[in-house]
């Protein structure tokens, strides 16, 4: 007498894989989207909350207070803004960092899906708040996020210290 044997023969097992494999190429794309978008969205919020604690940093402290993007070695470069951004109290008034001036701030991106450019008046690679009024004097621009995909954006920084933000499409 044979006892009921139960479990998948191989046809069922290599059909239920089959599915999965077909549901997981059509989900990836989407999820992808998703993930890129999600990146956009906190990226945006992060820099505009930076912008706006530099400003009132510098009103609080009376000193110049900069914004700018690191290199490996934890000092300020001309370009990366994808990676690591700096906010600290330049105490000498150099616009670099010095070990002795204080960090209130470090910000980790780490972009995956887009690039972050700065492109700011008189070409510095920085953001500079003056400590008598906390304002970006002489140092407007903006900032553009260019993706991979359709989640671009511009937020523009204007000589009182607010920032605006707007899609764009194509990134230029």
């Amino acid at each position: 007498m044979k006892a009921n044997q139960s479990g998948l023969t191989l046809i069922e097992l290599i059909i239920t894989l089959s599915i999965i494999a077909i549901l997981c190429a059509v989900a990836f794309p989407s999820w992808q989207q998703q993930r890129a978008q999600i990146e956009q969205k906190r990226t945006l919020y992060d820099l505009t909350n930076l912008i706006r604690q530099a400003k009132l940093e510098a009103r609080l402290r009376h000193r110049n207070v900069l914004i700018c993007p690191l290199d490996t070695s934890s000092t300020c470069q001309s370009s990366g803004w994808s990676n690591e951004v700096m906010m600290f109290v330049d105490l000498n008034q150099n616009w670099q960092f010095d070990t002795s001036e204080p960090i209130l701030q470090r910000l980790n991106l780490n972009l995956n899906y887009a690039s972050l450019v700065w492109k700011g008046s008189l070409s510095r690679p920085y953001l500079q708040f003056q400590g008598d009024t906390g304002l970006p004097r002489g140092l407007i621009g903006h900032f553009l996020y260019c993706s991979n995909s359709s989640h671009s954006f511009k937020l523009t920084l204007n000589m009182m210290g607010h920032t605006r933000h707007e899609s764009i499409s194509p990134c230029n």
